[in-house]
């Protein structure tokens, strides 16, 4: 193991932010992670991993440990009677893995391992008996222009890959944090209290009872498509997509954007109630503070006595995305609260 020091991360993130790492080591394999652990100084440091640099937008230099995932290899495993096992390293890169085996697996759920784990390696089962899902609709339009009824592994990867082309900007050519968004749930009665006041929302119900919330349509409703504060903007052809206009010789600063992006959106869909985001979030804090790490609590508590509610909710929020399960309470509480104050993209609820 190598500890690099004062890393600048621009190269390494496509948005290409100019940040940097007070320390950083390189992940190849299991006697990286070791020894990291074992080291007295990198363990008790937070830990913030970088793989490819796709879909994260750095809000500033990361004070912690960065763990730069490298693991390579691919390889087929074995077969069953039903499916053939293949492996790739975690620091593969995702399209020329699935060029190289032609599937598209199923998205993965919530493993619940956040700050428990380290993926170093993922297993996948292909069916062997192989059957197209052409349900997507711009799949549909691919199959009903090119007259293919029935097109084979290859020819939907290269439909795919042109569809995404044609809605994704190329990093090497403008930098960007890909599809950054995450479609946000809700319950159905604040589904329903939404369209009362925006009949056209598009929305999605889910087999738990859920409705999901099409981000894209809640940013372009907002009037953020192809707009830019300084050189942030939301691309012209992709709501959920961020750009960085000024390229790497002037970086947006960064969250810039994606701030104002996700703010608009509680601002204007959030219930007319009088309800008080930045109250509650304080109340939040206030309440769970207390039973988290007394360094956390010091530092946090100092802000809030100088009314930097904002700084010691993202602080907070951000400690125990690596410190608790998605599940704990107190975590969930303060990520609501930082939902609810525009600091996290979703759909405002209740602390």
């Amino acid at each position: 193991m190598f500890i690099e020091r004062n890393v600048s991360l621009q190269p390494l993130n496509s948005f290409g932010i100019a940040a940097r790492a007070a320390r950083m080591v390189r992940v190849r394999g299991e006697d990286d992670v070791r020894a990291v652990l074992a080291d007295a100084e990198l363990a008790a440091q937070d830990r913030f991993v970088l793989g490819g640099g796709s879909n994260i937008v750095l809000t500033g230099d990361v004070k912690g440990v960065v763990l730069k995932v490298e693991v390579a290899g691919r390889r087929v495993l074995g077969q069953t009677a039903r499916h053939t096992i293949v492996e790739a390293g975690a620091g593969e890169n995702w399209h020329d893995f699935v060029g190289v085996f032609k599937h598209a697996p199923a998205q993965p759920g919530d493993f619940g391992l956040a700050g428990r784990a380290l993926i170093l390696r993922v297993r996948l089962a292909l069916p062997r008996a192989w059957q197209p899902v052409l349900s997507y609709l711009e799949l549909e339009r691919k199959a009903q222009d090119s007259g293919i009824s029935a097109p084979d592994a290859r020819q939907i990867h290269d439909w795919i890959v042109a569809i995404r082309r044609a809605k994704l900007p190329d990093p090497a050519v403008i930098g960007n944090a890909g599809s950054f968004f995450k479609n946000p749930t809700v319950t159905p009665e604040q589904c329903q209290d939404i369209i009362g006041r925006d009949p056209k929302l598009v929305h999605y119900p889910m087999p738990d009872g859920s409705v999901k919330l099409a981000a894209g349509w809640l940013i372009d409703a907002c009037g953020w498509k192809g707009k830019s504060v300084g050189n942030a903007g939301v691309y012209d052809k992709q709501a959920l997509v961020l750009v960085n206009r000024g390229g790497r010789a002037h970086p947006a600063p960064g969250g810039a954007g994606m701030t104002l992006a996700r703010a608009s959106p509680v601002a204007r869909f959030a219930a007319a109630d009088g309800y008080d985001p930045a109250r509650h979030a304080q109340q939040a804090l206030s309440a769970v503070l207390p039973r988290c790490a007394p360094g956390l609590a010091a530092q946090a508590g100092a802000l809030l006595l100088h009314d930097d509610w904002p700084e010691a909710l993202a602080l907070a929020v951000q400690h125990l995305r690596v410190h608790r399960l998605a599940l704990d309470a107190d975590r969930r509480r303060l990520e609501q609260a930082a939902i609810d104050a525009g600091q996290v993209c979703g759909v405002p609820g209740r602390v």
